[in-house]
């Protein structure tokens, strides 16, 4: 969890995404080079984000070292790593975040990312 400096609180949830084969998600987190590899079931993931309320959901790939300058959303995101990594840097704190794992981005909070050297592909769920 992030602390927040704003005055209106922020924070970053994280969620296991993938149950299954949880042992491959801890091991990932040690090596980032498996974490491309994570076996997902989008669709799954997909309904699961609308039951909880993320009427719009869609896929999105970035390149290599992608980055994305601070910014916000009008909506809460929530991002779910389908392969490669995502660094997610709020409140002038930094989590990388790979294969399997969630997080969640508060409406309005200024956050930036940046992509791992391979790339990553995440499901968005916006409310």
């Amino acid at each position: 969890m992030f602390a927040g400096k704003n005055p209106r609180p922020t924070r970053i949830t994280i969620d296991r995404a993938v149950t299954r084969n949880s042992q491959f998600v801890k091991q990932s987190r040690r090596n980032p080079e498996y974490a491309h590899r994570m076996p997902v079931d989008e669709n799954k993931l997909a309904a699961g984000l609308r039951q909880e309320g993320f009427r719009h959901t869609y896929v999105w790939q970035d390149g290599p070292n992608a980055h994305y300058a601070e910014h916000t959303h009008n909506e809460e995101t929530a991002h779910i790593i389908l392969n490669g990594e995502m660094t997610l840097t709020l409140n002038g704190e930094s989590r990388t975040f790979c294969a399997g794992e969630r997080c969640d981005v508060p409406a309005l909070a200024a956050h930036s990312a940046h992509m791992g050297p391979r790339g990553c592909r995440y499901l968005i769920g916006e409310r």
